[in-house]
Parts: C-alpha cells; structure tokens; sequence
C-alpha cells in the first residue's frame, strides 16, 4: 500500500477504495463536516451500487 498523507479530499478517498482488490463491506467516516460526510457516503454507496458491491457506510454518530 502506497502510504498516504493524513488528508485526503472526497475524490481520493473513493479512488482508494475503487482500487481494492475487494471492496470492504463497511467503511466508517469518522472526521468531517456532517455534510461533507454525507455527500462522501453518497458517492461511495452509489459507486458500490453500480459495481455490485454491498458497502455499509456509517457516521462517527451513527
């Protein structure tokens, strides 16, 4: 694994996951705005979604 500076913006953090060789079955955010998590939760469920992929996303709160 390519090590990773400590921020990444949404883009990054959904190419990580889309280069797995298995996609997880969850991914917990645990930073960011709840706004920003939710538009990234978005993305990531929608990408699963077209992929067929089952990926359980949750919040910090959640």
């Amino acid at each position: 694994m390519t090590p990773r500076p400590g921020h990444a913006d949404q883009r990054d953090l959904l190419h990580f996951i889309q280069r797995m060789r298995q996609p997880p079955h969850h991914v917990r955010l645990v930073h960011g705005e709840p706004a920003a998590q939710a538009a990234l939760a978005a993305a990531i469920e929608a990408w699963a979604n077209a992929k067929g992929h089952l990926i359980r996303v949750t919040h910090a709160t959640s």
